[in-house]
């Protein structure tokens, strides 16, 4: 029966370091317990923010988890090797008394040893239990380094987001907005490249959701810096400016192309599914009384119905992350 609960705590040992492995190392998301309990908390917050928005609570949430992720790896990391050592007899000897330590003991001396102080006052008993020690040292330095790695990454993905997204905004708050500024001002190649920038940001920002899953989690608490929202913004603006019927208004199909790849990543990438229905968001989809009141000549409403039709599958997918992220649409 022994035997059994020893290889029973080998394994969540192993399965706690393969989820921290998965998370931090790996570009396929989240590891399986990370994602769990991480995905299940933000849909509670979410279900809360939805009935009562609370901003401020969403923007606590990705440093919470980011902190608490890596403090469950090191808490049941310990806690499994705590049990190994003490469900067996004598694995902990007092220093220099060879006394056997007590189960309060070995714990002692299991977060000494975690926490990589190890003070001397009590050792292993002898092979394995020294092996087994300095095993606890060299995967507790690995989390902690690896982590602190991670954490870094993180924070650089996070503003790097919110730059993209005030890039956006920077130019309209509102598709009128932008395609008024961008495209009935000639600014010809400079605005070109500066699309393309957003464009390339918007695809490094997505993949790197796969390089640090917490990062869907850093809800930013306003509207322009809110990363979702802008690549809303931008689609939407792009898909109104491509219906306008002068061809020399639009930018090149060059460009056009870039940024429609870009949120086709942003969105294929997306992890949560939440949100399997928007609702009615209809009255919200881009409008050809915009190009009107702009002044700009735009293709006939036939043309344009079929074409937001066409748009409408992705336009809902965006709205989705909107959701998801928790800027849906007030």
């Amino acid at each position: 029966m022994l035997v059994l609960l020893d290889i029973l705590i080998i394994l969540i040992l192993l399965f706690v370091l393969y989820d921290a492995f998965i998370t931090i190392m790996s570009t396929q998301g989240a590891g399986p317990l990370t994602h769990a309990w991480t995905s299940n908390l933000w849909r509670l917050l979410l279900f809360v923010h939805q009935r009562r928005p609370n901003h401020r609570l969403l923007c606590l949430t990705g440093p919470f988890m980011l902190l608490l992720s890596i403090l469950l790896w090191y808490f049941l990391h310990a806690l499994c090797w705590y049990l190994l050592f003490a469900l067996q007899a004598v694995t902990v000897t007092s220093s220099p008394g060879q006394a056997p330590a007590d189960r309060l003991q070995t714990l002692y001396f299991i977060s000494s040893t975690v926490s990589s102080l190890g003070y001397g006052d009590f050792v292993p008993s002898g092979f394995p239990w020294t092996f087994y020690g300095g095993l606890i040292a060299l995967t507790a330095t690995i989390i902690l380094t690896t982590s602190l790695s991670y954490i870094l990454g993180v924070m650089r993905a996070v503003i790097e987001r919110r730059a993209a997204a005030k890039g956006i905004f920077g130019i309209g708050g509102s598709p009128e907005e932008f395609i008024k500024n961008a495209w009935q001002i000639e600014s010809g190649d400079s605005l070109n490249l500066h699309l393309l920038n957003i464009a390339s940001q918007i695809e490094a920002n997505a993949l790197k959701r796969l390089s640090f899953p917490v990062l869907q989690y850093f809800h930013s608490s306003t509207l322009q810096q809110a990363n979702s929202r802008a690549v809303l913004l931008l689609s939407d603006s792009l898909f109104l400016i491509s219906q306008a019927d002068n061809q020399d208004i639009r930018p090149p199909e060059s460009v056009q192309h870039v940024i429609h790849n870009a949120i086709e990543t942003y969105i294929n990438v997306a992890p949560l599914k939440i949100y399997s229905k928007v609702g009615n968001s209809h009255n919200s989809d881009p409008s050809l009384d915009t190009l009107k009141e702009l002044g700009i000549a735009a293709v006939s409403r036939e043309i344009f119905a079929t074409s937001l039709q066409q748009y409408k599958e992705q336009r809902k997918k965006l709205l989705k992350l909107c959701y998801e992220e928790g800027w849906g649409m007030e």
